[in-house]
């Protein structure tokens, strides 16, 4: 019975000794860390203005580990006037922002919040440059355009264009120096006064819009 308690003991102290060599059981226990320390950043966008309206505007990012992404976009916490904007990704690299009914003179401080996808990481306050909606599209031109003779003037008339944003029509001659006169909307008719008899003028009519921008115009000559 003391032989085998010796057995017992002997095979006791063995099997420690082999548990204690092997460097699994020795090793303390770290929580997992994921390895991937790749950063994601708002590199460009193709365009820093946009017309009114709906309109797409594309950011380039750098994602070098190629990450898949979820996004938003906050503009100063909301949209800028009456604009919606809504981001979605577009390609590895890519983010569309769409915009919907941007008025003119609306300006958009955008920054971008990006998820990665199956893992607890978010990249935060993306800053985007700025993005302002310019209205740069002329109206239609004034039709109907006709010009009637007088003694040392001529009177016009045409009709305006039915441009919502339509402001006013601006006329110009030459009569020894450059002359413009601007109407009103709905007046329709100008009279030019101070002219030589005999002599031939150019009247262009050009339509402007309410924030400026005039179109080619139309013209009518006479003597």
């Amino acid at each position: 019975m003391r032989k085998a308690g010796r057995y017992l003991t002997t095979a006791i102290l063995l099997f420690t000794a082999i548990l204690s060599s092997c460097d699994i059981f020795n090793k303390p226990i770290e929580p997992f860390i994921h390895e991937e320390t790749g950063e994601v950043r708002v590199l460009g966008i193709d365009q820093d203005t946009i017309p009114p309206g709906d309109s797409t505007v594309t950011v380039t990012l750098e994602n070098s580990q190629g990450y898949s992404l979820q996004v938003s976009a906050l503009n100063d916490g909301q949209a800028a006037g009456s604009a919606e904007v809504r981001a979605e990704v577009s390609a590895v690299d890519r983010i569309a922002l769409y915009f919907n009914g941007a008025e003119a003179g609306d300006t958009f401080n955008l920054s971008l919040k990006i998820w990665i996808d199956g893992r607890n990481r978010v990249f935060d306050d993306l800053v985007i440059p700025l993005i302002t909606c310019t209205d740069s599209t002329a109206l239609a031109e004034v039709s109907g355009l006709t010009a009637t003779a007088g003694d040392g003037s001529v009177v016009l008339t045409w009709i305006d264009p039915a441009d919502s944003d339509f402001d006013h029509v601006v006329i110009t001659y030459t009569n020894g120096t450059a002359q413009s006169v601007d109407v009103d909307t709905e007046i329709e008719t100008a009279t030019i006064t101070g002219l030589t008899n005999g002599t031939m003028y150019t009247f262009i009519v050009q339509t402007v819009d309410t924030i400026g921008n005039t179109s080619t115009g139309n013209s009518n000559s006479m003597r």
